[in-house]
């Protein structure tokens, strides 16, 4: 499991230095890309921590980290976020003195988790099985609920393959501005089983962050068992190869 932190640090003037920690060491390659620029900025590595030193005009920047797996994630340590058509973004401003620190008031606490079989409108009050078969069920579905909010939050949900290769992952944001009972939001994230292939039967881990830090990770099993028409089948095959 990796417990990855990007942290910014400012130096004097408009030199900036991003770093990114990761605590077990698991990346081989971490990349800053800014939503402005088409190519990303290489990030040195030294042990477990990578760090790029850009030098930035006065303006507003968007920006978020890709690991060598594809995943994106936003600065954890950085509250300001801008959202769009092309994903979710930490924010850094820049003006004649540097960086711009924002007074940001932002909290979100997690208050319910659940892995269902489809898709709900609340999270189970009891625990779901964690084991899908894809001849019956249509996807696996990743479910959070979370109160005393303010501010905006990205939640972004990863499904590793039983090889630990990304499968895929997804962004959800939400925020104050929601009209909720309760205070109360829920995002939900599904994975469809009919595209899994049978090479990637068995074992997955889903991972789930909340504005860049790995909040929850969790196990389930998606496999193919046989129907009761295919299992006669086989034991006629069976008994006619005992007879022959």
């Amino acid at each position: 499991m990796t417990k990855s932190e990007p942290i910014i640090t400012v130096m004097n003037g408009i030199e900036t230095l991003f770093s990114f920690i990761d605590v077990n060491n698991k990346q081989n390659k971490v990349d800053l890309i800014f939503k402005h620029l088409e190519e990303p900025v290489y990030m040195s590595k030294s042990g477990s921590y990578y760090e790029a030193e850009v030098e930035l005009t006065m303006g507003e920047y968007y920006y978020k980290y890709l690991s060598e797996d594809g995943l994106e994630l936003i600065d954890k340590k950085n509250k300001d976020i801008f959202i769009d058509e092309s994903g979710c973004w930490s924010v850094l401003t820049i003006d004649e003195d540097g960086v711009v620190e924002k007074e940001i008031e932002s909290s979100a606490t997690l208050i319910e988790y659940g892995i269902s079989h489809k898709k709900m409108e609340v999270v189970p009050d009891k625990a779901e099985s964690k084991v899908f078969d894809v001849n019956k069920d249509k996807e696996a579905v990743c479910l959070l609920s979370f109160n005393e909010i303010k501010g905006i939050h990205v939640v972004t949900v990863v499904w590793y393959n039983p090889s630990g290769e990304l499968y895929k992952f997804a962004e959800n944001d939400f925020g104050s501005y929601e009209e909720a009972d309760d205070d109360k939001v829920m995002v939900r994230f599904w994975l469809n089983l009919a595209e899994i292939d049978e090479a990637d039967f068995g074992n997955w881990t889903v991972r789930a962050f909340l504005d860049g830090e790995m909040i929850k990770e969790d196990n389930i099993i998606i496999s193919k068992k046989m129907t009761q028409r295919k299992l006669m089948n086989c034991a006629r095959c069976m008994i006619r190869r005992n007879v022959s």
